[in-house]
């Protein structure tokens, strides 16, 4: 016995003795105060890994939506989440095999199926804007992972695609849902530490040297399409297979500046009222691998100053990646598992109902799929997300080139250094394109 519905209709089959129509289950159709089908939010996973198989793993256990496909041009990891969303819901049934889930290479595909509402979006970085872009093309909505562009250029497009469609766009940086980081970020813009001066950040170091050991491309993986808009290269696992393969190698990804950065930048960001602005002077020193297809840095001490003078530094640091926010009269300092302040009390301080709250979102998957259900505002919008992203990406510039560099937010441009201006965006190997 088996059953198969999608979020706009049922199809009902049963294999028994005598031929019968199958009895779907009342809390399937709605009934007992579940969410009738019509009502749940189709939801596409484009990216088989393990970010997406997180999220899938919740969103299966969640009753207002519904996982009906899935994307991955690795064939073993789109099959092994294909049967993991069906063996989810199939779980919470009595009435048989659940056989729902769709499997797709392409992600056009998958954003054709008319029964996606919204896409989860957890690829390579060079595999962010594309999906997200089309999906917002055709009318769905968009939770997208961080850093959430490969360029500046991307980030821009992103912003104001969401912009002129209207739809609901999550940047993952999740950490302005969790932990410590919003009440921080409350107790900094209402002053509780003084003025702001000054931002630590430490994250972790990146990658170092690796090999690419060439190989015959595997008969369940669509190389080509992984490539995508990057550079023809060969194929070898330690470039494609797993997220540290790719993570710290240029053509696809910002390294662990633009991966953990984007968490903790994205905080300090917020925390200086600069989510729709940046820095205006970057600078900072790195250490690169000598040899192998990783080019990321390995080690980095970089000053990233806005233009009313307060300065964040960031640096590698063993874990716990870490924040600190120093004012005149305190400081703040928060990780995923502390979070303390100087003085002490700061941290009991109460936040008036006239003085600055920050959006309300304690689950930040959540807060994406109420947000689409209400078109409100996520509390990372495209705009947000950009902004973040770009900072990383300055970091990166300007530590490729070994110099400062000034940034004007305003235009997105380098100031008077047409080589920096280079490199905010990459041509495209054909026949990809914004």
């Amino acid at each position: 016995m088996g059953y198969k519905f999608t979020r706009r209709h049922f199809l009902a089959t049963a294999t028994t003795a005598a031929v019968a129509p199958l009895i779907v289950p009342g809390q399937a159709l709605g009934l007992n105060g579940a969410m009738a089908p019509s009502e749940r939010i189709g939801i596409g996973i484009v990216g088989c890994g393990s970010m997406n198989t997180g999220h899938a793993r919740q969103l299966v256990g969640n009753r207002g939506v519904q996982v009906v496909a899935v994307c991955d041009v690795n064939g073993l990891k789109r099959e092994t989440l294909r049967k993991q969303v069906d063996e989810g819901y199939t779980s919470q049934s009595d009435q048989g095999s659940y056989t729902g889930c769709a499997g797709y290479n392409d992600f056009r595909d998958l954003i054709a199926n008319k029964d996606v509402d919204a896409l989860f979006v957890a690829t390579p970085d060079h595999w962010h804007t594309l999906p997200s872009l089309a999906a917002m093309r055709a009318g769905k909505d968009v939770y997208c992972e961080k850093p959430m562009t490969l360029t500046i250029e991307e980030g821009r497009a992103l912003a104001d695609e969401q912009k002129r469609s209207g739809a609901i766009f999550q940047h993952g940086t999740l950490q302005r849902s969790a932990y410590g980081f919003p009440r921080a970020v409350e107790l900094v813009r209402n002053g509780r530490i003084g003025t702001l001066k000054h931002v630590e950040i430490g994250i972790h170091p990146g990658d170092g040297p690796r090999g690419c050991n060439e190989t015959p491309v595997p008969d369940w993986m669509d190389y080509d399409l992984w490539l995508g808009q990057a550079p023809l290269a060969p194929y070898c696992p330690e470039r494609c297979i797993g997220r540290r393969a790719w993570l710290s190698i240029g053509a696809y990804g910002g390294g662990r500046i633009a991966s953990w950065g984007s968490h903790h930048l994205d905080i300090a960001q917020w925390a200086l009222d600069a989510d729709h602005s940046g820095p205006v002077e970057i600078e900072g020193t790195a250490t690169y691998p000598e040899w192998g297809i990783v080019d990321q840095a390995i080690t980095w001490d970089a000053e990233l100053r806005y233009s009313n003078g307060i300065t964040v530094h960031m640096v590698n640091h063993a874990p716990p990646p870490y924040i600190k926010f120093i004012g005149d009269e305190g400081s703040i300092f928060v990780t995923r598992t502390e979070f303390t302040s100087d003085p002490a009390n700061i941290l009991d301080s109460v936040i008036g109902p006239d003085e600055y709250h920050v959006h309300t979102s304690r689950n930040h998957r959540q807060d994406f799929l109420d947000c689409v259900r209400s078109r409100e505002t996520t509390v990372t919008p495209a705009e947000i997300g950009h902004r973040t992203a770009t900072a990383c990406h300055l970091m990166n510039i300007a530590l490729r080139l070994g110099r400062k560099v000034r940034w004007n937010p305003e235009t997105e441009r380098f100031i008077d250094d047409p080589e920096a201006n280079a490199m905010i965006s990459r041509k495209m190997r054909a026949p990809w394109s914004l």
